[in-house]
């Protein structure tokens, strides 16, 4: 959940520039983001393990959660983008030139407009961090335990019952924590 609402809080001012500034080098910045895309996540997670033990934060939780913000961040800006540029500004600078502030404008009107596509973009990064074994098995050192580092010897062992269980548990909070019920 941190990853997620981390990425997702990143995202947005790179996902409004993206959608509604005319920006210099716009492609390139698109370029960048669907690097890890690109590029196989194996790779990517050996190199930068190396800089984390010089750093220090090699299995811990920073170092994990620095990690998936890598890989969950051009989901989230991707997925915000288009969003943002149906809904566009000007709704926004109407609120700020009849007198509302930066942030009253954004819990207000922004946030409204943006919600359906905010859930969808924070389920598909929560699915793609919590999707990450391999990195949060190499970054975390086995330190770092998730879900799926908890769920992952079950589903291998065929262990059915247990999987089951944790399944439902894990998915019934979630849907308290999403849902408020």
């Amino acid at each position: 959940m941190t990853v997620t609402f981390l990425s997702v809080i990143i995202a947005y001012p790179i996902a409004k520039a993206l959608a509604l500034y005319e920006i210099k080098y716009k492609g390139i910045i698109r370029f960048i983001l669907i690097i890890p895309f690109l590029i196989p996540m194996t790779s990517i997670s050996m190199g930068i393990h190396l800089s984390f033990i010089k750093l220090g934060i090699a299995n811990n939780v920073i170092g994990v959660i620095l990690l998936e913000l890598f890989v969950c961040i051009p989901y989230a800006v991707l997925g915000l983008e288009p969003i943002i540029k149906i809904v566009g500004d000007d709704i926004e600078k109407q609120a700020r030139s009849l007198g509302a502030s930066t942030f009253m404008t954004f819990r207000k009107i922004t946030l409204p407009l943006i919600s359906p596509g905010l859930v969808i973009t924070s389920t598909l990064v929560f699915l793609v961090s919590i999707s990450q074994y391999f990195v949060v098995s190499l970054i975390g050192g086995g330190s770092v335990k998730t879900y799926t580092l908890i769920m992952f010897p079950y589903i291998y062992a065929k262990d059915r019952h247990i999987s089951s269980v944790y399944g439902i548990v894990f998915f019934s909070n979630m849907r308290d924590c999403n849902y408020g019920v």
